[in-house]
């Protein structure tokens, strides 16, 4: 007597896994989220490089190992990542930055006969692990071309195929770039991508330099660097020690220069300057012997070193020197030459030590020559002579000048000759 039995196959689901989506992307793992049809239970396929092109036979059963490779190979690279109830799954073992495919199928069957798979339309996913992390971030941020709106970094790049540069005003950048998020970045701060807290991305690119604008004037703004590989949701930021920087924006220009520049009490070795002062809360003025100013003062920089003596204060360059820098608007400057010309300007400016930000798109400018040096020593021995009732000669000694004054009144005299006047002369009283 001949005798058998075979066990017939569940029912097939009715209802295919809806959805298959990755949750969480990291370099070597996938966190798997399923969206569940009908099915008792379901199965997960992976494949690396291409997609699931084997599947579950009606009637076998299959060992599932969440270690990518560990699983039952259903031939060709197709391996059985999961099968049962979860919806949620975290695959590992895998290789960063490699693109993996999924396949998950609704299955009935409460013993390895019996299993009937719902092959037709299976939820597909493919879904490219996070790039490695760089080992090298960048360093040495530099700042230049400081203005009150603006200012330009550079630094040293590390080995990220990109990096990205968060900016944020007034305090140091806390919030990090979040692995599988990319940015987008705009030079004018506010208006890249903000990750909360005022922290704005100004650069994500692969150069190593950016110039930011819209900054406010006088503040301090905090930049840091990340090195990143990858693309969209694969991008990896290494986040540990970003090299950080920061620098402040000018203070706002004057928006008035100086003006009316007067001199007096002009003398062979000095001379006074007054000017009605701009908008500034200071000033330096300078001073140049022969020629016109021809050096301004450099944004930044407020301490130039100022001394009323002409040739002893801080020299700009080609006997450009700073004679004043204060809030005043006199000075009396010293250490003249007789005879010469000395050329002046003086710079309106706002600001401190590192922010000081001058007028020089205008400013206020003049010319004084000084008096010949007095003379060494005076006439003498003063004689008249052929005096008659309505002339007379008069004869002297010479001093130590070329040339020399003879003022005549009938009295005594009692005026002196003004310094700086050229008087007319005439031999007829």
């Amino acid at each position: 007597e001949l005798k058998g039995s075979q066990t017939t196959l569940a029912n097939e689901p009715t209802i295919q896994t809806a959805s298959i989506i990755a949750e969480t992307i990291g370099e070597t793992s996938l966190t798997l989220k399923v969206q569940l049809g009908n099915g008792g239970e379901h199965i997960i396929i992976a494949k690396q490089g291409s997609a699931v092109n084997q599947f579950p036979v009606d009637g076998k059963g299959y060992t599932d190992n969440l270690i990518f490779e560990k699983g039952t190979d259903l031939g060709a690279g197709n391996y059985v990542v999961y099968k049962g109830t979860n919806t949620q799954i975290t695959v590992t073992g895998l290789k960063s930055g490699s693109t993996y495919n999924f396949a998950c199928l609704e299955y009935n069957g409460s013993t390895l006969a019996a299993n009937n798979y719902l092959s037709n339309n299976p939820a597909l996913l493919t879904q490219q692990t996070v790039l490695s992390e760089p080992t090298t971030q960048a360093s040495n941020i530099v700042f230049s071309g400081v203005t009150e709106s603006s200012l330009a970094l550079k630094w040293t790049r590390g080995n990220g195929l990109n990096c990205i540069v968060l900016a944020k005003e007034a305090s140091t950048v806390a919030n990090l770039p979040q692995d599988g998020s990319s940015y987008t970045a705009n030079t004018v701060f506010g208006s890249g991508g903000d990750l909360g807290a005022g922290t704005y991305v100004v650069y994500n690119g692969n150069s190593n330099s950016t110039e930011v604008k819209g900054l406010r004037s006088n503040i301090e703004y905090f930049f840091s660097v990340f090195e990143y590989n990858g693309t969209g949701n694969t991008i990896n930021y290494f986040t540990s020690v970003p090299t950080k920087g920061s620098d402040t924006t000018l203070t706002a220009e004057p928006t008035l220069a100086a003006s009316n520049l007067s001199f007096s009490s002009v003398l062979g070795d000095r001379m006074t300057l007054q000017f009605t002062a701009g908008k500034g809360t200071k000033r330096i003025v300078v001073a140049r012997k022969g020629g016109a100013v021809n050096q301004v003062p450099h944004d930044g920089i407020s301490n130039y070193e100022a001394n009323a003596k002409f040739g002893s204060g801080f020299d700009l360059g080609g006997g450009n020197y700073v004679i004043f820098n204060g809030s005043e608007s006199s000075v009396t400057t010293t250490g003249l030459v007789g005879a010469t010309s000395y050329h002046y300007a003086v710079f309106e400016y706002n600001g401190d030590k590192g922010v000081s930000n001058y007028r020089t798109s205008d400013f206020l400018t003049g010319v004084q020559a000084t008096l010949e040096d007095e003379p060494g020593a005076q006439a003498s021995a003063i004689k008249f002579s052929n005096i008659t009732e309505n002339s007379v000669t008069v004869s002297w000694t010479g001093g130590g000048s070329s040339n020399r004054l003879l003022v005549a009144r009938a009295g005594q005299i009692n005026k002196e000759p003004q310094d700086g006047v050229q008087y007319t002369a005439d031999e007829v009283f």
